[in-house]
């Protein structure tokens, strides 16, 4: 008994022709008719009626339907299981300056465009042919033999608590300058590259020294959470309608002065590994 012939006979019945199961199948008509022979053979019993009509199973073929029909479904699952563990397994290292919501977003859009492919985190880089970063930690170009491939772009934000004056003075559409936000309490995100262009913008502004730095952090997990709180504001690169609903996001175009950057969460892939 085997498969194929089980396939054959289970068509048959359902179709009620073993012509039109030959059809189906893309085979000749014979090929059907010998496979059905062969299981009534080997049972040692008539599995099917034939008439001008068609076909039509016998008790005992009624019976070996049901149990070849649940065979053959038993096998696709088995073979749809054994293909997705033969997937092409890779390492991807994510950096640690991606916080947790950016992570689910840039994922996604990865299993969207590599379904082939079963990934494993580390984040051991030197362990990784492929690094989940951000375009900040990349060169531009990126370095030969290198491929990036953009997945995921973010605006850079004001986060401020919920209630917080300058979520007030957006609101009522009030304009809100440099010199409101140094009147705050900050939170540091020390792993940014744009702490160093909006430190410059201070420097410049001789604003630098007034500013109330309560925490530094390095994770923007981290970050994100401590605003929630109320414990502070900061700026970061995040994607509105999947922040906490203690913070309110406001866009730097609408802060008078502020620069306006974004970044690229993308893949990095070393071609030749």
């Amino acid at each position: 008994m085997d498969l194929r012939a089980l396939r054959y006979y289970v068509q048959s019945v359902e179709l009620g022709s073993i012509t039109a199961a030959a059809e189906a199948c893309h085979v000749a008509q014979p090929s059907i008719t010998h496979a059905i022979a062969q299981l009534e053979q080997e049972f040692d019993t008539t599995f099917l009626i034939r008439s001008r009509k068609g076909v039509t199973p016998t008790e005992e073929g009624a019976l070996f339907f049901g149990k070849a029909r649940a065979l053959l479904q038993h096998a696709q699952f088995v073979q749809e299981e054994m293909r997705q563990h033969q997937q092409e397994s890779e390492f991807l290292y994510v950096s640690p300056a991606i916080n947790a919501k950016a992570l689910t977003l840039s994922m996604t859009a990865l299993r969207n465009n590599t379904s082939d492919v079963q990934w494993q985190l580390t984040q051991d880089s030197s362990k990784a042919n492929y690094w989940l970063i951000n375009d900040h930690e990349l060169s531009n170009p990126p370095p030969s033999p290198h491929q990036w491939q953009p997945l995921v772009t973010e605006e850079y934000y004001l986060l401020v608590p919920v209630g917080h004056e300058a979520a007030n003075l957006i609101m009522h559409k009030q304009t809100l300058t440099i010199e409101h936000l140094i009147q705050y309490d900050w939170i540091e995100r020390t792993h940014c590259p744009f702490k160093e262009a909006f430190d410059h913008l201070l420097h410049q502004l001789k604003l630098f020294e007034q500013i109330k730095i309560q925490a530094s952090v390095s994770n923007d997990d981290w970050a994100l959470s401590l605003v929630a709180s109320g414990y502070g504001i900061t700026i970061s690169p995040v994607t509105p309608s999947t922040l906490d609903s203690g913070i309110y996001p406001i866009p730097l175009s609408l802060i008078e002065g502020a620069p306006q950057p974004n970044r690229t969460i993308g893949l990095l892939k070393n071609k030749r590994r």
